[in-house]
């Protein structure tokens, strides 16, 4: 009975390095495309679309969020949008931006 848990585990350990050995490589590939943090500075305090590759609907953005770009680092970017009563802080990853876009007012 012993030797049957034994095997188990083994087999569990094995399937547990493959997936981590698989999500690294996909990490590998993700960071090798374009990243939007180099263009990021030219609309810092200014009106701005972003476009997100899929819905985020934890933060409310189905497709689009219009706001003002506040803050941004390597990973993060903090936009500020105005609702029907207050203005909201949201904060996207970059990774998440399909395309961005100044709007003119």
């Amino acid at each position: 009975m012993t030797d049957i848990l034994l095997i188990i585990i083994i087999l569990l350990l094995v399937y547990l390095i493959h997936m981590l050995k698989g999500k690294a490589e996909e990490s590998n590939t993700a960071s090798d495309g374009f990243s939007y943090a180099k263009v990021l500075p030219d609309y810092l305090n200014r009106s701005c679309e972003i476009i997100v590759k899929e819905p985020l609907a934890a933060i409310d953005v189905m497709f689009t969020v219009k706001g003002i770009l506040l803050d941004f680092d390597e990973e993060w970017l903090m936009l500020e949008v105005k609702g029907k009563k207050a203005s909201i802080t949201k904060m996207l990853r970059i990774e998440n931006i399909s395309s961005i876009k100044e709007i003119m007012e």
